[in-house]
C-alpha cells in the first residue's frame, strides 16, 4: 500500500499529468514540484494546480488509480457496465467511484481487486483533466 502516499499534479502549461517530487509544508501555505515534459523543475502553491492522490488501487493492467481518473468497469454477473469517477467522499473520508450516468446517485466505495474477486473488472482509461470527453460518453 505504499502506492496509496504518491501525488500526481496536472501542470497546464504543458496539459499532462506528472508524479510529484517534492510537497513542502509551510507556515502560511503549501508547495508542489514536479518535473514537467523537458525534466525542468517547477511549483506551485497547492490549490493553483490540481494535485490528486492515488487510491493504492491498480485497474486490470496494472496501472495505479488516483483521485480525478475516469475507469470503466464490467460486471460479469449481468455483462453491466459502467463509466465512472474517483472522487474523494469527504463524509466518509474514503475515495468513492461515482457513477456518471446516474447524476445524484450515492458513490459507490472504492474496493481493490481481492474484494472484487472475479466478478469485475476496472479499467483505467483517462483522467478529468487530460481526457474532458470522456466524462460524455458512456
Amino acid at each position: 500500500m505504499n502506492d496509496r502516499f504518491k501525488f500526481r499534479v496536472f501542470d497546464y502549461d504543458d496539459n499532462k499529468m506528472h508524479d510529484v517530487i517534492e510537497i513542502m509544508y509551510r507556515e502560511d501555505n503549501t508547495v508542489v514540484e514536479w518535473l514537467n515534459s523537458e525534466d525542468k523543475k517547477r511549483s506551485a502553491f497547492i490549490g493553483e494546480v490540481p494535485t490528486v492522490q492515488c487510491t493504492g488501487l491498480k485497474d486490470k493492467n496494472g496501472k495505479l488509480i488516483y483521485e480525478g481518473d475516469i475507469v470503466d468497469i464490467w460486471k460479469m454477473a449481468g455483462n453491466i457496465h459502467k463509466r465512472m469517477v474517483v472522487k474523494w467522499y469527504q463524509p466518509q473520508c474514503s475515495f468513492r467511484l461515482f457513477d456518471l450516468s446516474a447524476i445524484g446517485a450515492t458513490p459507490q466505495k472504492m474496493v481493490d481487486k481481492r474484494s472484487l474477486g472475479a466478478v469485475t473488472t476496472i479499467e483505467l482509461i483517462g483522467n478529468i483533466y487530460q481526457n474532458k470527453e470522456l466524462l460524455n460518453g458512456n
